[in-house]
């Protein structure tokens, strides 16, 4: 934002950084929508979460969203993967389902209910074995987020990798936080 005074005689100009209001904002409209798509009988549940992770994938560039959701056996299944072309997601999940990586987030992930955060895939020991398909699609991390019920059962988990080498930031955390919070409501009270 750039504001300029004339004064005496000559301009002052103040420019002041408003990135972070603007992302508030661009949060907001996000989620107004998807309360507004959450009330219209023409949108189904992966409607309105392909629209939330390409509207999270917009406002965060470096990230690549997806929601995997578990069964009663706890497999998982791609709820949502928007960016990414679809046979690209068959076979990412292909490579990625049953090896270490995938069971040690997804059993992290399960059995504490914690978030996983690895800054750097290519050095990871559990990504060894895909480390050149993710390298492909040009994601360098990863974060897993569990979504649980409001009776503590993990529902789904929520992934962002991102297409630099990077630990969450405080305002992406609390961005997380949020979106956490509207996928655990629309996939407990599921729109189908």
């Amino acid at each position: 934002e750039i504001n300029a005074h004339p004064y005496e005689g000559s301009l002052t100009v103040i420019i002041k950084d408003i990135t972070k209001l603007k992302i508030q904002q661009l949060n907001l409209k996000l989620r107004n929508e998807i309360l507004g798509m959450t009330f219209s009988s023409k949108f189904k549940l992966k409607n309105v979460i392909d629209h939330l992770l390409r509207g999270i994938e917009h406002i965060y560039p470096d990230m690549v969203c997806s929601v995997l959701t578990l069964n009663s056996s706890s497999s998982q299944a791609n709820l949502s993967l928007p960016e990414l072309p679809a046979h690209l997601v068959t076979d990412f999940d292909a490579s990625i389902l049953g090896t270490d990586a995938a069971e040690w987030a997804k059993s992290v992930s399960l059995s504490s209910q914690k978030t996983v955060t690895l800054n750097d895939t290519s050095i990871n020991p559990y990504w060894a074995i895909y480390k050149d398909m993710a390298l492909s699609f040009g994601l360098f991390a990863y974060w897993s987020f569990p979504i649980t019920s409001s009776k503590g059962e993990v529902l789904a988990i929520f992934e962002v990798c991102c297409r630099s080498q990077k630990e969450p930031t405080h305002d992406e955390k609390k961005a997380i936080s949020n979106i956490i919070t509207i996928l655990r409501i629309l996939i407990e009270y599921n729109l189908d």
